[in-house]
């Protein structure tokens, strides 16, 4: 399997044509139809159905196309990160957000602190709002680098720190998991 492959596969997915996804990304019919054939074969199972209609997803091809999208999302992020990783003084950071206020303050300390850091190439920030299971479950699988949550925070799992809030009666923690995926040496100060 190959991102060629993947990308060919979500075009036909997007389109439902053979004919339109080969044109969409200027591949013969023939050569498109070939590395549906060689994606189907690796993965053992028919990803389409061909219909007079066109052609459908199967149950496996619903299932796939899923993980086709994480694969090609997270290969381009890679190339991303790879490119901006000499000398890192900047990058991409991925930080979960519980749904409240907290989102607003987040982005408005994150964009002070882009404009405080002129002659730093700047960091990249990734923010998602949910819950704070969604959040751990993410910082648990390195889908996250850090999350706001609410208290209680799992402090045997997960490096905390209490941030102050406008209101006095709700605790807010950063925490990032005790085996991050990024350097623990390049700290921000906010």
């Amino acid at each position: 399997m190959n991102l060629r492959q993947l990308k060919a596969f979500q075009a036909v997915c997007r389109t439902g044509s053979i004919t339109r996804a080969s044109e969409l990304i200027h591949l013969s019919q023939p050569a498109l139809t070939r590395q549906i054939q060689e994606l189907e074969s690796y993965c053992g199972c028919k990803l389409f159905e061909r219909t007079r209609h066109g052609i459908v997803l199967t149950d496996e091809g619903e299932l796939f196309q899923g993980r086709a999208e994480e694969m090609l999302a997270l290969a381009e992020r890679t190339q991303r990160e790879l490119r901006e990783a000499g000398g890192f003084t900047g990058g991409i950071v991925r930080i979960g957000c519980v749904e409240s206020s907290a989102a607003q303050e987040l982005s408005q300390l994150l964009a002070k602190w882009q404009q405080s850091t002129p002659g730093v190439r700047k960091a990249e920030f990734e923010l998602y709002s949910a819950d704070g299971d969604d959040i751990r479950s993410s910082l648990d699988e390195e889908r996250l680098d850090a999350g706001i949550l609410l208290e209680p925070v799992e402090t045997a799992k997960y490096d905390s720190l209490p941030l102050s809030s406008a209101d006095r009666w709700v605790s807010w923690f950063a925490v990032t998991p005790q085996k991050p995926s990024f350097p623990r040496s390049r700290k921000m100060n906010l």
